[in-house]
């Protein structure tokens, strides 16, 4: 079985039993699960129902290939949460043709999930522009590497929010310019008083009132 799915171009790796199995689930990530029942340790049945229990790998498609071809087992693996279920010494063009279609769905299910997390981060960013806060930026651009329209709406949205960011950095320099001639004004201000209350500015002013009135 393994050297047919590499001649179709997969990479398998082997493992003997259900517990090796879960560690290099839990290692890497994986495509494709194909699953046998007996097993030494943990059996088949266990292995699926602690991957339905996992968050992380719940999402890995099953595919059992089993000599307990009873629809008890089979039903029992599907309801565990098995794509499938095919019996050993299993005809390669049904292997093949199964093998492309988990992988299909797998891969439909992974753009999607990213279609939807990545909608969440440009969601995201625009709440916190609607807010006045720091936009992730590293995240809307992650965004804006996609090649479709939420790709597009993300490069629209990248370009308005620096625009913004002009603008604010535009805005912050006018008013320390503002508040620089603000601080000049008040400063002469004060040197003109320092002068006019001086006592050598009272005498001037007190012998010019004495001239204008001879």
């Amino acid at each position: 079985l393994s050297r047919r799915l590499q001649q179709l171009g997969h990479q398998v790796d082997e493992v003997g039993d259900g517990d090796t199995a879960l560690r290099m689930l839990r290692r890497r990530p994986y495509d494709l699960l194909l699953l046998d029942i007996i097993m030494p340790g943990l059996d088949g049945f266990q292995v699926l129902e602690i991957l339905q229990a996992d968050a992380d790998l719940s999402a890995v498609p099953v595919l059992v290939i089993s000599a307990l071809t009873e629809m008890d087992s089979v039903a029992r693996c599907i309801e565990l949460g098995a794509v499938d279920f095919l019996p050993k010494n299993v005809n390669p063009v049904v292997l093949r043709a199964r093998v492309s279609r988990s992988l299909e769905q797998k891969r439909a299910r992974d753009r999607e999930t990213s279609y939807l997390r990545d909608v969440t981060r440009l969601t995201a960013a625009a709440a916190r522009v609607r807010d006045g806060q720091p936009v992730d930026e590293a995240a809307v651009e992650h965004v804006s590497q996609r090649n479709d329209d939420l790709g597009e709406l993300a490069r629209a949205f990248n370009r308005m929010v620096q625009e913004i960011n002009q603008r604010e950095a535009a805005l912050r320099a006018q008013l320390a310019e503002v508040h620089r001639l603000e601080v000049d004004a008040v400063s002469r201000s004060k040197a003109v008083a320092e002068i006019t209350e001086s006592d050598y500015f009272r005498d001037l002013r007190a012998k010019a009132r004495a001239l204008r009135e001879r």
